[in-house]
């Protein structure tokens, strides 16, 4: 709580009262609702309305905060509000599970968490296809002690220089399908 009320701070100066980030997901079965986040980017556009690429949006403490991992923080509400667990696959958009097949909707057959296999298997440096593969894969092995062990992997993964390399420029909203069906 404390760490979040000193980012709250500097959120507030940089963005207002509009710290947070909400968006609706897809979470168990789903089932959507809004995850929240501490918001590292403005809403800017070019002069024909599009939205600019995250890098440009992005604030240097939104870096800071996304190379941490610190905007993830207010997750934890929604874990409070049983939206979401500690491990499970990074919950989606809602626009992403129609797109997808019966067989990779299985990802859904567990709540969605703040950290899963996918992130300690290479987080953004993964091809949508093998995040979803290690999704399922967790899926089909879901157990306490696995939890724990990727856990465990989240830690070091995050203090390791490598972690965060591959924050890149996608934005979550350019899923780009790229398995059958």
């Amino acid at each position: 709580m404390p760490l979040m009320l000193i980012i709250s701070l500097c959120q507030f100066s940089i963005y207002g009262p509009n710290i947070l980030f909400l968006q609706q997901r897809s979470g168990l079965n789903g089932k959507p609702f809004k995850i929240i986040k501490f918001r590292t980017m403005y809403e800017m556009q070019d002069s024909h309305g599009h939205q600019l690429s995250d890098n440009k949006r992005t604030t240097t403490f939104g870096k800071i905060l996304r190379f941490s991992s610190l905007d993830e923080l207010p997750n934890l509400i929604n874990i409070l509000k049983n939206d979401m667990s500690l491990v499970g696959p990074r919950p989606f958009p809602v626009s992403y599970y129609h797109l997808m097949g019966a067989e990779y909707r299985k990802r859904y057959l567990v709540r969605p968490g703040i950290t899963g296999l996918s992130q300690v298997k290479g987080r953004n440096s993964l091809s949508w296809k093998l995040r979803i593969r290690y999704d399922l894969e967790y899926v089909k092995q879901i157990s306490f002690s696995g939890d724990l062990l990727i856990l465990l992997k989240t830690f070091r993964y995050l203090f390791s220089n490598k972690a965060n390399q591959f924050l890149g420029d996608e934005s979550i909203d350019k899923f780009i399908p790229d398995f059958d069906q």
